[in-house]
């Protein structure tokens, strides 16, 4: 079996997840002198998420600075993919999930770069524990072009919000 050598988490936010004191960044395109954003997200809509819950990289990162990505990171020697995402997410949230799927596949040429699984937030926001100089950040669906999303992760948002299990770059 081929395993990718990144393993990746698309966290949904919806209604039944209580989300509160969350960070919120400002998209791209707003005005000079606009407000802060209110640090509380009322997550809307029916059963469907309408949110992602993403990773805030900081400027001293060595893999997309400055940018939003999904949980997630690289496989150890040996490591099975799916003990690799359970991983990550108890190093970078503090958090296990009740539930993952596999959702996408990224290919890079011939390269079998990660597997990005899918899951529901099951806890409110506060109590995740982020590792020091990353954040957790809350970004609608719809506004992932507005937000400094890395280009491999907004594909692969993108193409799971199309229905698609497969991005090749």
């Amino acid at each position: 079996m081929n395993y990718p050598q990144y393993c990746c988490a698309i966290l949904l936010l919806n209604q039944q997840t209580p989300v509160t004191v969350i960070g919120c960044i400002e998209p791209k395109q707003t005005q000079q002198g606009s407000t802060e954003k209110d640090k509380e997200l009322l997550v809307s809509g029916s059963n469907k998420s309408s949110h992602f819950l993403m990773q805030l990289r900081p400027e001293w990162s060595h893999h997309a600075p400055n940018k939003l990505v999904c949980f997630g990171g690289k496989r150890e020697d040996n490591e099975l993919p799916e003990t690799c995402i359970w991983r990550e997410l108890q190093e970078e949230l503090s958090w296990s999930p009740e539930d993952l799927t596999l959702a996408v596949q990224l290919w890079v040429g011939s390269c079998l770069k990660a597997w990005f699984y899918v899951g529901y937030m099951d806890v409110d926001t506060t109590e995740l524990q982020t590792e020091p100089g990353f954040e957790a950040h809350a970004i609608s669906m719809n506004s992932l072009d507005i937000h400094p999303v890395s280009d491999w992760h907004r594909d692969v948002l993108h193409a799971y919000l199309r229905g698609e299990k497969l991005v090749q770059l």
